[in-house]
């Protein structure tokens, strides 16, 4: 995965389209979330399943480092329930975690706006939910998440379905929210 995610480096070096060097770093960055899952395996000699707290921000640190954001400008607050998830169940949350947070760092603080961007993820008996939420500028007036058809909103729909989900994305009292709501699965597990 490093490798493809370095040949797409070096391919966006040569490209000039904003368009499609846009497209070719949202692609990088989606092999570096998946590449994260195979790295905290093999770091932590155990190829089941992988931890929560330090995946994720491992991976938001990535996504703030990959779109330049001064961490004194924009916080990031994480309240990670530490869980254990399958390889599977993880490379769909991994996913939909990078495509929620990278919308966040394009959109929600335009010209140095300051702001924080609050990651959680609590577990009761019977679901998950994962929580992304920005004090940002929000959602324009006409927003329709169910209508987008960008790769990216394709792809949270796509593994919310697989993890027999439900998704809520909308504006919250100040900036937007995304909340995933899925069934505790057998597999999920309280982290060491």
């Amino acid at each position: 995965m490093q490798v493809i995610s370095s040949l797409l480096n070096l391919q966006a070096r040569g490209v000039q389209d904003p368009v499609a060097l846009k497209v070719m770093r949202d692609g990088r960055d989606r092999v570096r979330s998946m590449a994260l899952i195979h790295q905290t395996l093999y770091q932590n000699n155990d190829f089941s399943t992988v931890e929560t707290e330090d995946y994720f921000l491992k991976l938001a640190e990535n996504l703030f480092h990959t779109y330049n954001i001064d961490q004194e400008r924009v916080q990031l607050v994480a309240q990670i329930q530490p869980l254990k998830f399958n390889v599977d169940i993880m490379i769909a949350l991994g996913l939909i975690l990078n495509e929620l947070i990278s919308n966040t760092l394009k959109y929600a603080f335009p010209e140095e706006q300051k702001g924080e961007v609050r990651i959680s993820l609590t577990r009761n008996a019977e679901q998950v939910e994962l929580k992304v939420e920005d004090n940002g500028v929000g959602f324009p007036p006409n927003f329709a998440p169910n209508t987008l058809r960008s790769i990216g909103f394709s792809l949270i729909h796509a593994f919310t379905q697989k993890l027999g989900g439900s998704l809520q994305i909308n504006n919250a009292e100040k900036g937007a929210m995304a909340s995933l709501i899925f069934p505790l699965h057998h597999n999920a597990t309280p982290a060491a």
